[in-house]
């Protein structure tokens, strides 16, 4: 079951879908009563949809051992609060690093029940890629409106080439790409506002 969905599981086994099912939540509820709870230096945080709807589960991992801690529907600052109800709170200062992304339930409750969160919260690098891209596509797009009222076109169609990644570049388009983002563009010093 930790290979193949349970479908396959049980078509394998020749059980119905719900037999398969219940043999692997008794076997996960068998492992966690055996589970002892043990101090995590760095923890993951994130908020995944399920089912193709907008349903959401807020899951907290042990990043060192690959373990899940704890689940909980929606993802909804309470939902993470429920995490850190579960120990005592000596049981936290261990954390040293807290990864997730700039969800902003996730870092009110983070902020709330762990000492010194400031300084172990770590945002994901997709999440900061992602702003960097956003803040970099807004100054295009402002510079680009202001030299067509000027009758220059420079900007146009050169959306995804701000964005792309140096080594993707042939060495002529990355030469021509250099040369042309040197001129006095404020997009050449993007990102900002």
């Amino acid at each position: 079951m930790k290979h193949a969905a349970i479908a396959t599981v049980a078509e394998r086994l020749q059980l119905s879908w719900d037999g398969a099912a219940g043999i692997q939540a008794r076997a996960v509820r068998r492992g966690l009563q055996r589970r002892q709870p043990a101090p995590a230096r760095s923890l993951g945080i994130d908020e995944t949809a399920f089912q193709r709807r907008h349903e959401y589960v807020t899951v907290v991992t042990d990043l060192e051992r690959s373990r899940v801690l704890y689940a909980a529907d929606d993802r909804r600052r309470e939902s993470l609060d429920g995490f850190w109800a579960q120990w005592p709170a000596e049981h936290w200062a261990g954390i040293a690093a807290m990864a997730m992304d700039m969800w902003a339930p996730s870092i009110g409750s983070t902020r709330a029940h762990l000492p010194a969160a400031e300084t172990k919260i770590v945002f994901d690098k997709f999440h900061i890629a992602q702003h960097a891209h956003q803040a970099v596509e807004r100054v295009r797009r402002r510079e680009h409106r202001a030299l067509e009222a000027e009758g220059k076109h420079w900007l146009a169609g050169t959306k995804y080439d701000w964005l792309r990644h140096p080594d993707r570049f042939t060495l002529a388009a990355w030469r021509e790409f250099v040369g042309f983002a040197r001129r006095t563009l404020k997009i050449g010093r993007a990102p900002g506002p």
